[in-house]
């Protein structure tokens, strides 16, 4: 076919369809005949043109192709006339039940079932439902298979417009699943029941499926008696997304389906173990604390154990048995937490690393089971850290080279995880990792590269000064060399290392600067295709060595190689272009308000981006045009197109960020282009979002230099900008707080949230019902109703106040975004259920502390109506029952709260204040121990500065019995409850009108024994003001320590003003000759540094 022709009569259909077939037909004409079969598809006539070839075509594959081009057609349906509608509608029920051929008979079901949809509701077939029961309980086993996979097709359809057909369909498809002729009938029954518990479930009729459910489970016995594993498979896999569908049914299926799973696991089928090794780690995701409830932990893991030690036998590691063994492993100790899982995790891997194993495959599985538990159980490991690496190291130089891979994993997962104890062992790390680098196996490699990039982001600057020469080596050694050597992925890995040691070690990196460039700069100009991924690995890593070198030594490649970025942007390739936006980020850091020379040649670029529409991909069978919503779920937009759009929102942010006031410009259109993606599927890019949007916002303020007065009403004349930006700013983030699904979401909005308030002050909270719903939203938080499972459904609120007004944000954010966000209702009947304590518990409850302790800041006494509601909450979650970040968390909000109300603390301090502080104080956590201390010193200060009830007198012993108790509480390293004790004792005494009334002959010398401060230099005024208070007073307890406050070697920051004190006391009329004679008494040293500090205090003076 020349170019240029046309499709215009049946017989050129058939031609063209065989030119793009044929293998003998050159390749311009196949594509010639491509465009004119895709010129004829826009045309309504293709539909009853594709219809006639698949109804009579001899020719299989031309029977094939009409199939996919007519489902690619469907939607010209509705521009049909009546004849051709009944012409087409008896053509293909004739070819679905007579082909010979499976695929074309399950493109045409596809095909009919689109078809009686859009005909039935019109009343327009009215043979099809008896044609198709008739069909259904045929003799014939094709007749069978032809009408369950269609009905498949239709339940939806028929639940909600064919009740009385549907009533008969569920005892049809109940019997199918014992169908004696066919598999592909009974798997078909099985997927239709399957989607028929949606209408159970919106019944609440459990009574009704629970005789189904056990039939269902036979049926995947069956298959996998009859060594059908592909069609067990495919069971397991819509039993995953039955439970999906069906929230008030999970708690009753939950545990049936994950025993099941495990029974299966030990039936020994390959494709059926690894099958349900996955399934097993989605309905964990799904209902983690389902596991503690039922005591199943142990079954699930100890399953996985067995799975993870077994040989390595599918080509595609990543859908292996251990594979996938893994990955449950991981998601069980992410999700339920280390208490539970890190004592079976070490215990299986000391089984498996056992001086007696010889087994490689053995010491494989026990390395790794280290490795998959890192991230879930880091708290508990970092404490066995020199246990665990003497377990892990010998086996870095195994002879076996599966064994040093695994080795390497767990060296991976420490460098990430295991921070800041693993930085000790640093030689270990590095040496490992830069060994690992010249491993025969591709994955060893890859994980060392990977252990290295973890290791060289945190690692302190001295540390890899010592080591930036053989680390340099070895990156640009997987780089640089023959071409046979070298591998893509770990080229790439060793660009993005580059660019972050550079980042990492800053100034330090000058010596490597220019070959480094000189190497980019080659990389950069790569155009073919394999090459794309490292040009984009490549650009971003400039990014990190010009902000690492400065502005200056990077000036001369700037132009060039942002010329070479925005050319690199027309390639139309998703990964580039995201590494690119990071690059443009780095550079707005470097240049500040000098990226204005190229910001409105970006911007306008990730605007676009965040405004275009996805490009879906079809994942199904064949691609389907149908225009019928039952189809979605077979399109799926690429992932590397979904990270660009986060990329490009998170450069907004680090742009208005890097800006500063230059930024104010270009608020409005950012805060346009970010919103189109506030709801957007990806929760990474929702994340992204959140945090650009807040860096956006934060311009305003910083711009106008705004300052606030704590408190409302509001007294300050505010300017229009101000609240513009406040009103538009609060309900989407207050939303994304209380109506997203997303942990990470969450947590960002949280922190944001608390970020904008400190720099917008009260207008946060001028609106009443933003005020409210905020308070609403803490609450909720707080009393374990998850803020991501509330139903809003309107029709449910009533008179209540705070939910009507999330249903208005609720409208006003579908208004911008479509109607994709819906409630996500959930079963919380009992608190396991609810609770998921390490991602909602750990993350959200911390982030949502950071947003009260920042309302609590600007609201100050109006922080009140806000803390009463919460009250409950806190306290409860103080208790010491609950975990130890909760009741870390609640006392860190009361202490807040006290510091913000001040005198209006006193209604709350008897009960619940006062207890939880004092028991906290004597708790076996030091987390919590050190929030209760400063929380108690707050209060302290707040009932000694104001004389509120219960009085200081009466509190006072109990406070300084508790205080002792942290003293006593033994040495921590790193901890910090000691300095915030001192802290407190230095709020007491400062509140206190008259010092003296203490028992400072007892508080002094407690004081100065522990310091200095070592781990929280923020409470260094809070001890230091005390003292030097004391000092000027001349009181004799803190007089006689001043040796040992000297000795305590004071921070820069406090010593200028101990040497301004030093210098008045000496030439004091008084005390001067006895201050003398003290200092007389030190040692030379130690008064050669002190006269120092005072004679550079009085200079700076």
């Amino acid at each position: 076919m020349s170019g240029g022709a046309r499709v215009d009569s049946l017989e050129s259909l058939v031609y063209a369809m065989r030119a793009t077939l044929s293998p003998e037909v050159s390749d311009s004409e196949r594509k010639a005949a491509t465009a004119a079969i895709r010129e004829y598809q826009s045309q309504p006539e293709c539909f009853m043109g594709f219809v006639s070839v698949v109804s009579n075509a001899e020719d299989e594959a031309l029977r094939m192709q009409a199939a996919v081009l007519l489902l690619q057609s469907m939607s010209h349906w509705t521009n049909l006339g009546q004849d051709d509608k009944n012409s087409a509608k008896d053509a293909l029920l004739n070819a679905l039940f007579s082909d010979p051929m499976p695929l074309v008979r399950r493109n045409l079901g596809v095909a009919v079932a689109v078809t009686a949809r859009r005909e039935l509701t019109t009343g327009g077939w009215d043979a099809f439902l008896p044609i198709m029961h008739q069909a259904a309980e045929s003799d014939e086993p094709r007749a069978r298979e032809v009408a369950f996979s269609v009905f498949k097709r239709l339940v939806r359809f028929f639940g909600l417009n064919e009740p009385a057909f549907f009533s008969q369909l569920a005892p049809l498809w109940v019997n199918a699943l014992t169908d004696a002729g066919s598999n592909e009938v009974r798997i078909d029954a099985f997927a239709s029941l399957a989607a028929m518990t949606a209408y159970f479930e919106e019944e609440g009729d459990f009574a009704s499926f629970e005789p189904i459910f056990p039939q269902m489970l036979q049926t995947v016995v069956t298959f996998v008696e009859a060594n059908d594993e592909s069609k067990a498979v495919v069971a397991l896999g819509v039993l995953e997304d039955m439970l999906q569908i069906t929230p008030t049914f999970v708690a009753t299926l939950w545990p049936q389906l994950v025993q099941f799973n495990v029974q299966l696991i030990q039936a020994g089928k390959e494709d059926i173990t690894k099958r349900a090794l996955s399934s097993l780690a989605k309905y964990v995701e799904l209902k983690p604390m389902l596991l503690l409830k039922h005591e199943l932990v142990s079954d699930v893991l100890n399953a996985a154990f067995t799975c993870i030690a077994e040989e390595e036998t599918d080509i595609d590691e990543g859908n292996s048995i251990p594979s996938n063994a893994q990955t449950l492993v991981d998601t069980i100790c992410l999700r339920i937490g280390p208490s539970h899982t890190f004592p079976l995790c070490m215990e299986a891997a000391s089984q498996y690393l056992a001086d007696s194993v010889t087994s490689p495959h053995t010491i494989r599985g026990g390395l790794m089971i280290l490795a998959m538990s890192a991230e879930g159980c880091q708290a508990y490991m970092r404490e066995e850290l020199e246990t665990l690496m003497n377990a892990m190291m010998p086996h870095l130089s195994s002879s076996a080279p599966l064994v040093r891979d695994a080795a390497l994993m767990v060296l991976y997962q420490f460098a990430e995880h295991m921070r800041p104890n693993i930085h000790d062992y640093h030689r270990i790390v590095i040496a490992g990792s830069l060994d690992g680098l010249s491993e025969d196996l591709l994955s060893s490699r890859m994980n060392a590269a990977r252990a290295l990039n973890s290791f060289v982001v945190f690692l302190e600057n001295e540390v890899l000064a010592e080591y930036l020469e053989n680390i340099m080596s070895g990156y640009v050694g997987t780089i640089v060399g023959e071409p046979e050597s070298l591998e893509l992925p770990l080229m790439c890995a060793s660009l993005t290392g580059i660019g972050m040691l550079a980042v990492s070690v800053g100034p330090a990196f000058a010596p490597y600067f220019e070959p480094t460039m000189d190497l980019m700069i080659e990389i950069i100009g790569l155009t073919d295709n394999d090459s794309i991924n490292l040009r984009a690995r490549a650009i971003e890593a400039i990014g990190g060595v010009a902000q690492a070198c400065g502005l200056e030594a990077f000036a001369p490649y700037l132009d060039a190689v942002m010329t070479n970025a925005f050319e690199g942007l027309k390639l139309e390739f998703c990964r580039l272009r995201e590494h690119t936006y990071s690059f443009f980020g780095r550079v707005a850091t470097l240049m500040g308000q000098e990226f204005g020379k190229y910001v409105d040649d970006v911007l306008p670029i990730l605007y676009a981006i965040c405004k275009a529409p996805d490009m879906a991909v079809f994942t199904g069978d064949v691609f389907v045009d149908t225009g019928d919503d039952d189809y979605d779920d077979d399109f799926e937009v690429p992932q590397d197109a979904q990270d660009e759009k986060g990329s490009a929102a998170y450069c907004i942010g680090v742009i208005a960020t890097a800006m500063g006031p230059a930024f104010l410009p270009f608020v409005q259109d950012s805060f346009s282009a970010l919103e189109t993606l506030l709801q957007y599927d990806n929760e990474d890019v929702r994340a992204s979002v959140v945090t650009a949007m807040s860096e956006v916002a934060r311009v305003v303020p910083a711009t106008l230099e705004w300052r606030y007065s704590v408190g409302l009403p509001i007294t300050d004349n505010v300017p229009e900008p101000i609240a513009q930006v406040a009103a538009f700013i609060v309900p989407k983030f207050l939303l994304r707080m209380f109506h997203e699904e997303a942990v990470e979401v969450v947590s960002r909005a949280m922190t944001s949230f608390a970020s904008l308030t400190r720099a917008f002050g009260p207008i946060m909270f001028a609106n009443e019902d933003n005020y409210e719903l905020f308070s609403s939203i803490a609450r909720l938080t707080l009393e374990r109703e998850l803020i991501c499972q509330q139903p809003l459904d309107e029709d449910d609120f009533g008179d209540d106040v705070e939910a009507r007004a999330v249903a208005a944000l609720v409208a006003e954010d579908k208004q911008v975004a479509g109607d994709a966000l819906s409630g996500h209702g959930a079963n919380v009947d009992d608190l396991l259920d609810a609770e998921s304590p390490i991602d909602m518990g750990t993350m959200e409850t911390d982030h949502l502390a950071e947003a009260l302790e920042a309302a609590s800041e600007v609201l100050g006494a109006a922080f009140e109506p806000c803390f009463k509601g919460l009250l409950e909450g806190l306290e409860s979650r103080a208790r010491p029952q609950r975990p130890v970040y909760e009741r870390c968390t609640a006392l860190g909000v009361l202490s807040a709260s006290a510091a913000a109300l001040g005198p209006r603390i006193a209604p709350y301090l008897e009960s619940p204040m006062l207890p939880l502080f004092l028991a906290g104080c004597k708790d076996e956590s030091e987390d919590v121990r050190r929030n209760a201390v400063f929380g108690l010193g707050l209060i302290l200060e707040v009932m000694g500065s104001h004389n509120v009830a219960p009085g200081l007198a009466a509190v006072l012993p109990h406070a300084l019995e508790a205080i002792n108790n942290v003293f006593d509480a033994g040495y921590v390293e790193d901890a910090a409850a000691p300095d915030n004790a001192v802290a407190a004792l230095g709020r007491l005494i400062s509140a206190m009108p008259q010092p003296s009334d203490l028992p400072l002959s007892a508080l002094i010398p407690a004081m100065v024994a522990h310091m200095p401060l070592t781990a929280d230099a923020s409470e260094n005024p809070a001890v230091y003001s005390a003292l030097f208070a004391l000092f000027s007073a001349s009181d004799e307890a803190v007089f006689g320590e001043l040796p040992n406050l000297i000795r305590s070697a004071l921070p820069d920051h406090i010593a200028f003003q101990l040497g301004l004190l030093l210098n008045s006391l000496i030439n004091h009329d008084q005390i001067g000759s006895e201050v003398s004679a003290m200092l007389a008494s030190l040692d030379d040293d130690e008064r050669a540094n002190l006269m120092g500090v005072v004679q550079q205090a009085v200079a700076a003076q």
